[in-house]
């Protein structure tokens, strides 16, 4: 069956403000895989990467890192 929906290795850093050293990391190296038909659940802590992740399957924000 294809997948609907694949992420390999994906991450996503914020730039950082401007007196920061470093960028926010929002996801780290996630894989995933949906196949056509499937329903799935998106569940995690609070700041896990969850809204982050949704936003860039969507494309209303852009991977730093990985394929998908």
């Amino acid at each position: 069956m294809t997948a609907a929906v694949t992420f390999d290795r994906v991450e996503k850093t914020y730039k950082p403000h401007p007196l920061a050293r470093t960028g926010i990391l929002a996801v780290r190296g996630v894989s995933l895989s949906v196949p056509q038909g499937c329903c799935f659940a998106l569940l995690g802590t609070k700041r896990a990467g969850k809204s982050t992740l949704l936003k860039m399957l969507l494309s209303l924000a852009t991977q730093t890192a990985g394929a998908g």
